[in-house]
C-alpha cells in the first residue's frame, strides 16, 4: 500500500481504493492475503486501520498465512526502509532478478567483460603500477604471464613453461621467503643470468668483469648508492657474487633510490618466482610503449 491509499484486504486479495491488486509473480501459486495474528491494518475498515498517512506505507510478508508483517506491526515509515531488494542470488535454482536488468544488453556486456578479465587476470596478465624512470608519475604496465608459460592462479607453480628470461627484461617475481600474494612482488630488470660474476664498479654494473653494454634500459642509471643491507653483487665473496643456477639477478628501475629493493639485498631470484615479463606500458597515454621499451631487450 502507497501513502494516501485506502487498503482493504477481503477474501485473500487486497483491495487499494477499491480496485483490487494482482498477487505478484514472485509469491508462491495460490499464495492469497488473509488477517494472521489478529491484525487490523489493511483488515479493518476504520480509517486509522484502512488509510495510510503520508510518508507510510503498508508491508505485507511473502507467507501470507504466518507473516508478521504490516496488518499485525502498522504503517511503515519511509524513512525506516533500509533498501530495495534487487535479487534473490541463493540458493542458485531460486535465483531471480526483481529490477531486470539481468535481462538488459549492458547486463550481458558487463558479465562478458567480467569473465573476459577474469581468465585475462588469472592465467593471461596483470596490470602493475610502478614508478616512472624519469621520477615523473606513475606507468602502469602489462605484465604477461603466457610470455613464460603457463602458471597455475594465486600460486608461484607452473603447469608448464615455455618462454626464456633474458638480460633486460622487465619482470615481476617473488623474493625468495616472500608470501605467495601479490602484496609481495617486486617489478624490476634482469641483469645477471645463471652463473655469471656480477659485481659493481663506478655505478655500473658489471658481468664477468666488464662493464654492461650501454643498453637504452640501462642508460641514465648509477648504481653507486646501494639500499641498506646490499651484499649480493656488493661483496666479493664467491656465494654473493656469482648466480647461482637456475637463478637471476635483478635491480629495481629506480637506481637512485636507496630505499629500493632488489637482488643487492634480497638475493638471487629463483627462475620459477619470476611470474611475468613486462611487455607493455599502457598508461598514462604519453607514456605508452610496447616491445623492448617498454620492458623486454630486442
Amino acid at each position: 500500500g502507497m501513502p494516501g491509499e485506502r487498503i482493504h484486504i477481503e477474501g485473500g486479495i487486497v483491495y487499494a481504493d477499491g480496485v483490487p491488486l494482482d498477487i505478484p509473480d514472485s509469491l508462491p501459486e495460490g499464495q492469497t492475503y488473509t488477517s494472521p495474528f489478529g491484525g487490523y491494518y489493511g483488515v479493518s475498515t476504520d480509517d486509522k486501520y484502512a488509510v495510510i498517512p503520508e510518508g507510510h506505507y503498508l508491508v505485507l510478508g511473502d507467507n501470507s498465512g504466518n507473516s508478521r508483517d504490516g496488518r499485525y506491526f502498522g504503517w511503515l515509515p519511509n524513512d525506516h526502509i533500509v533498501g530495495r531488494v534487487a535479487s534473490i542470488w541463493w540458493p542458485p535454482q531460486r535465483w531471480r532478478d526483481f529490477t531486470g536488468f539481468t535481462a538488459t544488453l549492458w547486463w550481458r556486456t558487463l558479465l562478458t567483460l567480467l569473465a573476459l578479465w577474469t581468465v585475462v587476470r588469472l592465467f593471461i596478465g596483470r596490470s602493475w603500477a610502478e614508478a616512472a624512470r624519469d621520477g615523473k608519475g606513475v606507468d602502469h604496465c602489462f605484465v604477461s604471464f603466457v610470455r613464460l608459460g603457463l602458471r597455475i592462479p594465486f600460486t608461484r607453480a607452473w603447469l608448464s613453461r615455455w618462454g626464456a628470461v633474458r638480460r633486460g627484461d622487465l619482470v615481476l617475481y617473488y623474493p625468495d621467503g616472500a608470501a605467495d600474494f601479490e602484496g609481495e612482488a617486486l617489478l624490476g630488470r634482469v641483469v645477471g643470468m645463471p652463473g655469471e660474476k656480477v659485481s659493481f664498479n663506478g655505478g655500473t654494473p658489471h658481468i664477468d668483469g666488464a662493464a654492461l653494454e650501454r643498453a637504452a634500459w640501462l642508460d641514465g642509471k648509477d648504481f653507486s648508492k646501494h639500499p641498506d643491507g646490499a651484499v649480493y653483487g656488493v661483496s666479493g665473496r664467491k656465494d654473493r657474487s656469482i648466480v647461482p643456477g637456475g637463478h637471476y639477478f635483478v635491480l629495481s628501475e629506480n637506481a637512485s633510490d636507496e630505499n629500493a629493493l632488489d637482488s643487492r639485498a634480497l638475493g638471487w631470484v629463483a627462475e620459477k618466482n619470476i611470474a611475468g615479463k613486462a611487455t607493455l606500458v599502457w598508461w598514462p597515454p604519453q607514456r605508452i610503449k610496447m616491445g623492448s621499451d617498454a620492458g623486454e631487450t630486442a
